[in-house]
């Protein structure tokens, strides 16, 4: 029997080693795709060619926007390699008469579907990052999270991002709400000089998210404001916006009423009860009845939909439309058939030219904060976070002395 041959081990690969007493599982297959930085550099002539310099350009044309996710710049393109029936005939007499791998002749236009699209965007610009072609900052995945401990050599760093509250004296303490995580930072990147937070549930927010933006809710000092960016979808709009706004307002109804009802009595535990009280000291909620509660909210609660309108979404063009069949009648996206059928489409909020979008929520924005108010919240900050700073510092000096072990008697002796 032949000796098995193993693919050789990296030195890396000693940080996988088994705990003592435990079996050590190791994959022996190489992996075929490339690790860390590879060298890579696409062929004149080939699909990688032509679509890596098509998203290159649309980087450079969207320079001031970055970071942009796949998805957006797969939009960018689509127009150019989405094939119709007849040119998905064309492709395949070609790869019949020259093979798949030599098939393409350099017209674009080769792509059934913009999933299928989609995915040879992802492999091209990993490729390009992995060759150094491509900042790894230019692009937004958002696939990942992170939970991770704060270190004392962070703090100057953390203490210069530092803000004082920039929405303090704003008519509505604003919140931002968009549907896809690739859009987080960039719009960060609008929403953060103003104090505003930037929020995803990435399709239907959890309930969690709901409960924890009821709660901000209930102890801000003005109105919130909710501006929530979606798709251009009656699905989304009906089961993401709608449910978003409508599951928050309950639960803050509910909080609200609860804290109030409870806040004097001895049926909640001590984390709701401080909880409680504090809501009720801020005079939030006067009557604890239902009815007046509700009224409570509805002063307390507003949320505007910013995302693309159906106007917005008739002018993009038509590659990037997903159409689908039996829309409902109030919907306005819609087109026949010459078989007299009627179908609607819709169009993703990332569908939208990353200007455009920014240019959305800039609007919206302007349309309701206090420029005035910002700019006073401005004044004094480095001074007041420099004030702040202090006072923690005496504060955390003290602690340390109080934490610190009281020296015994004997050891008293031993220095003497």
């Amino acid at each position: 029997m032949a000796e098995r041959r193993h693919a050789p081990l990296r030195a890396a690969s000693a940080r996988f080693d088994a705990l003592p007493g435990e079996p050590l599982l190791r994959l022996e297959a190489p992996s075929a795709r490339d690790k860390g930085f590879a060298a890579w550099s696409p062929t004149s002539g080939t699909i990688e060619y032509d679509l890596y310099y098509d998203l290159r350009e649309q980087i450079a044309a969207y320079a001031d926007y970055l970071p942009v996710g796949p998805r957006t710049l797969m939009y960018r393109v689509l127009p150019y390699w989405l094939a119709d029936p007849e040119r998905l005939l064309q492709i395949a007499a070609r790869q019949r008469a020259y093979g798949r791998a030599r098939a393409y002749d350099g017209q674009r236009a080769w792509y059934p579907s913009k999933n299928e699209l989609s995915k040879q965007v992802t492999a091209v610009l990993t490729k390009a990052r992995r060759a150094g072609l491509i900042q790894f900052d230019w692009i937004d995945d958002r696939r990942t999270a992170s939970d991770e401990p704060s270190t004392a050599d962070a703090l100057e760093r953390i203490a210069r991002g530092m803000q004082v509250d920039r929405q303090a004296g704003q008519p509505y303490r604003i919140e931002v709400w968009v549907e896809t995580q690739a859009n987080v930072t960039r719009l960060a990147n609008v929403c953060n000089a103003y104090g505003i937070s930037v929020y995803s549930g990435s399709g239907s927010v959890p309930i969690k998210a709901n409960h924890a933006t009821a709660q901000r809710i209930l102890f801000a000092d003005q109105p919130t404001l909710l501006l929530v960016l979606g798709d251009c979808d009656p699905a989304g709009l009906k089961n993401i916006a709608s449910a978003l706004a409508d599951d928050v307002r309950a639960f803050v109804h509910d909080l609200g009423r609860n804290v109030h009802t409870n806040a004097s009595g001895n049926s909640l535990d001590e984390t709701h009860a401080s909880f409680a009280r504090a809501v009720v000291n801020l005079n939030h909620i006067v009557e604890a009845d239902a009815a007046n509660t509700w009224e409570w909210v509805d002063e307390r609660l507003y949320v505007r939909h910013i995302g693309i309108t159906p106007t917005l979404a008739a002018a993009q063009p038509e590659a990037v439309r997903e159409y689908f069949p039996n829309p409902p009648d109030d919907w306005p996206l819609r087109r026949q058939n010459p078989d007299g059928t009627v179908e609607g489409y819709k169009v993703e909020l990332e569908a939208l030219p990353p200007d455009q979008l920014e240019a959305l929520l800039r609007s919206a924005l302007d349309a309701v904060r206090d420029e005035d108010a910002y700019r006073s919240a401005l004044a004094d900050e480095k001074f007041d976070i420099a004030a702040e700073l202090k006072r923690l510092g005496f504060k955390l000096e003290d602690e340390a002395y109080d934490a610190a072990p009281i020296p015994r008697q004997d050891d008293e002796d031993d220095d003497e």
